[in-house]
């Protein structure tokens, strides 16, 4: 699985833009959100989550407009990306990215808590979040809630980032 890898390439273009953060918001969904394809993962049936109840975890980050950022992005993403589709419990994940806003979404549901915080707590991601403040320019949050596959949405994703008081990043 290599959709984040659409992130860097949409966000190492050359010269990168200087995001306007009072339109660039967790909660509001960018216009030029470009999204991977459907869902991928072990769980997903015809690039949709089976119904059931899952627990879904968004992340929304900003990253900074340097080339430094986004280099170190994608080192840690790499690893990332190879590690998530073998994850016990991951149901299904997608990604999506703003190339003016340069931030980056994620959209993962798991069958349980229990799960998506094994994936949390592994070495490439805890590598990943050790290196937050390096990569955003301060308004990235992760969050997470219970819901039907009905709520594994980008739109459901931006309105429980919104109510998120943080911490941000």
């Amino acid at each position: 699985m290599k959709p984040l890898v659409l992130v860097l390439v949409l966000l190492s273009g050359c010269g990168l833009p200087t995001p306007d953060d009072t339109k660039c918001l967790r909660g509001t969904l960018e216009a030029d959100l470009a999204l991977n394809a459907p869902f991928t993962g072990p769980g997903v049936v015809d690039g949709g989550i089976p119904a059931g109840n899952y627990v879904i975890a968004a992340t929304y980050l900003q990253g900074k407009p340097t080339q430094q950022a986004m280099s170190l992005f994608q080192s840690l993403v790499d690893p990332i990306t190879r590690e998530l589709p073998t994850t016990d419990g991951l149901i299904g994940a997608r990604f999506g990215n703003s190339s003016t806003c340069l931030t980056a979404r994620t959209l993962t549901v798991w069958r349980d808590e229990a799960a998506m915080y094994r994936f949390v707590t592994s070495a490439p991601h805890a590598a990943a979040m050790g290196k937050t403040s390096e990569l955003s320019r301060g308004a990235s949050v992760t969050t997470h809630w219970v819901d039907t596959e009905a709520g594994a949405t980008f739109e459901k994703a931006a309105q429980m980032l919104a109510a998120d008081d943080g911490p941000l990043h």
